[in-house]
């Protein structure tokens, strides 16, 4: 375990799911933090497929580029922290409690996010005993994390969704549930332990994330205009725009900085063309796999990718902008005057750049994902092998070469020709 400072553990637990920054907090880029400051999530199948880390890396990477924080799922399909396996379940669900010992030894974390939940209940109706075993797994789990000095956020299950697999549910009453035949209201049950796990919130120093909730209410408000809108194809596991919504609760729990840029710049001496020269961070990448409707409910734009270049005092009535020799797209002095919202222009270098760079953050996750997992030790069985670590490494070494290089804050400079 390393020692970090007073000044930069407030600071890593600021920016990653913890404390609420002040509007007016001064950009927290400058302190020093170890280059060896190291998360490990700890989940089961949702947290192994690792987009919404990828999401969360991605965008902390972006906007705060002078920091260097390592970013580890060590994810387990199938994985329970109640050791509990239904049985028609094709072999023993591995149990968190199996490996959690050699993986804090191996990683040595500072800070442990912890997801558990979807397989707890193993898919029966609710039950004193399977509560009980669900509580007192996460309980030790949360024990044997902060024994080792590391501070720990616990977030709530993700719901399960009934919708997308209602023919293959079992209501109440029935001898025999599990992932292939679930309870229909399971959902219930998670619900029951996200409530349980809010109480814990604050007790000892511990942070508790709310997934299930907000992301039941979404679901409800999207099926409001259609009916068939899914999180997850399947009930449990989600699409990108689920894995989205997990990443943003993280990301708006931790307060951080929902500024890209924010430019203004007064056109009235200009004649003709206007440039406009400003400094810019990477954007978050605006995945086009996610749901656009629900991405507007949840407001992702305003909350966390404001990307914005108001002109003033522009004189003619169509502008043709231009970077480099490039027509990155058309705006009206209207548009100008109220605001040039910029993730609406893809051929932007920087929205380009984005997407490059979310790609090669997910290579190196999925890559050092499966390896750490690997080196670690599990006893899932039918799971792929990752590289030997020193090999992941090496990769994930010369990917950051590439992700150093596009998180670097960079100046752009724009110009508005007018245009009949």
């Amino acid at each position: 375990m390393r020692t970090l400072s007073h000044v930069a553990c407030a600071l890593l637990l600021a920016l990653l799911t913890l404390f609420p920054v002040p509007a007016n907090a001064a950009d927290p880029a400058p302190v020093d933090i170890p280059s060896n400051t190291r998360i490990v999530y700890l989940g089961d199948s949702i947290t192994m497929s690792g987009r919404y880390i990828a999401y969360i890396e991605a965008f902390s990477k972006s906007r705060y580029p002078k920091l260097d924080i390592e970013f580890l799922n060590l994810g387990l399909a199938s994985e329970t922290a109640s050791g509990l396996t239904e049985p028609v379940h094709p072999f023993p669900r591995p149990c968190i409690h199996s490996r959690i010992d050699n993986v804090l030894k191996v990683t040595k974390p500072d800070l442990i996010v912890i997801c558990y939940g979807m397989n707890d209940g193993i898919y029966y109706p609710q039950s004193k005993e399977r509560f009980a075993k669900y509580k007192e797994g996460i309980l030790n789990l949360i024990a044997k994390c902060k024994k080792t000095g590391a501070r720990v956020v616990v977030a709530t299950p993700p719901p399960f969704d009934p919708g997308p697999v209602m023919k293959r549910t079992q209501p109440k009453g029935k001898k025999e549930y599990g992932w292939t035949k679930p309870y229909r209201d399971y959902n219930n049950v998670l619900s029951d332990y996200a409530a349980w796990l809010r109480t814990l919130n604050g007790k000892d120093d511990l942070r508790v994330i709310q997934l299930n909730n907000p992301l039941n209410k979404l679901i409800a408000q999207r099926r409001k205009s259609d009916p068939k809108f899914r999180l997850a194809g399947d009930g449990v596991h989600p699409n990108p725009t689920g894995h989205w919504l997990i990443a943003q609760r993280y990301l708006l729990a931790a307060g951080v900085d929902a500024t890209v840029a924010d430019v203004t710049h007064n056109a009235s001496q200009s004649k003709g063309p206007i440039t406009v020269t400003f400094k810019s961070k990477l954007p978050l990448y605006m995945d086009p796999a996610w749901d656009k409707p629900a991405i507007k409910l949840i407001d992702t734009r305003n909350r966390l990718n404001i990307y914005r270049l108001t002109v003033t005092g522009a004189t003619a009535n169509k502008y043709n902008i231009v970077e480099g020799n490039l027509v990155i797209g058309t705006v009206t002095q209207k548009q100008m005057k109220e605001g040039i919202d910029l993730l609406n222009f893809p051929k932007l270098s920087t929205n380009v750049d984005a997407k490059q760079f979310f790609q090669l953050i997910a290579k190196r996750q999925s890559t050092l994902g499966l390896a750490w997992l690997t080196h670690a030790g599990h006893t899932r069985p039918r799971t792929r092998k990752g590289k030997p670590l020193p090999e992941a490494q090496k990769i994930a070494a010369d990917l950051d070469l590439k992700i150093n290089k596009l998180r670097k804050p960079r100046r752009l400079t724009l110009r508005f020709i007018p245009t009949p």
